[in-house]
């Protein structure tokens, strides 16, 4: 269940440890099974949603003479416009007062990615 919730975060944590040599690609062998393994998250401070694809709704309603197709290329100027001022600003504004990520880097060491046991 953890896995789910927090999926994107470990994803992103596994590969920054990878990279950075805590670890290696052999840890896939394990994460995907029922081992609890100690999988570092990444802060969220930065992961965002970059487009919602919303082909399937298209292809079965967006032609039906009743829906509209929901299409972003008319918007993309707005789109990127308000990540620019807004979303990608407090991004970079809170990551330089709260250093979440640099602090994060530094947690790293202190991994195992070996099997935890259960919090009882």
């Amino acid at each position: 269940q953890s896995f789910m919730l927090h999926q994107i975060r470990k994803m992103i944590g596994l590969l920054i440890a990878i990279v950075r040599g805590h670890c290696d690609e052999k840890i896939f062998s394990r994460i995907f099974t029922l081992e609890r393994i100690d999988v570092p998250k990444a802060p969220g401070l930065g992961l965002m949603l970059h487009q919602v694809h919303f082909d399937m709704y298209n292809r079965k309603y967006g032609s039906d003479g009743v829906h509209k197709p929901i299409l972003w290329s008319n918007y993309e100027g707005i789109i990127d416009k308000f990540k620019q001022e807004y979303i990608y600003r407090h991004i970079i504004n809170t990551e330089t007062k709260e250093e979440s990520m640099l602090t994060w880097l530094s947690s790293l060491q202190f991994h195992t990615f070996s099997e935890r046991e259960d919090a009882s």
